[in-house]
């Protein structure tokens, strides 16, 4: 499940950065600024969302460094928060659809195990071990 979601999130970062460029041709193309050191957007290298509490508690990580490097007041706070949550929102629908449409392509039989990949573990099944 997991391998699903960094696949999922993964292909979905890449259209996005794909079509920038695209969708701004009249502007000269520059390196997007680096991120502050004093905290990551996202989970650190190794964890995905689950290990924070999915994507909300992802949304929690995110608005939490925002507020801590960027230094924003709580009038900010109130008015990102929902802006964080609708962007939670379309992830779940975005996953959702994927997730429906490729189980549309599959077998009775890998449906089964489909369905059954989507089960939290505490470890990944053999067959998404392997590189």
């Amino acid at each position: 499940m997991k391998t699903t979601h960094q696949l999922l999130f993964g292909l979905i970062g890449s259209a996005l950065l794909a079509a920038g460029p695209i969708l701004r041709a009249d502007e000269p193309a520059a390196a997007p600024p680096a991120p502050p050191a004093c905290c990551p957007m996202s989970p650190p290298a190794g964890e995905g969302h689950h290990e924070h509490g999915g994507m909300k508690g992802a949304m929690h990580h995110q608005l939490r460094c925002m507020k801590e490097c960027l230094g924003l007041t709580e009038d900010q706070i109130a008015k990102i928060k929902p802006i964080l949550h609708n962007e939670m929102k379309q992830h779940e629908a975005i996953h959702t659809a994927a997730q429906d449409q490729i189980r549309g392509l599959l077998t009775p039989e890998q449906q089964k195990k489909f369905d059954a990949m989507k089960t939290p573990r505490a470890e990944p099944p053999p067959c998404c071990d392997k590189p």
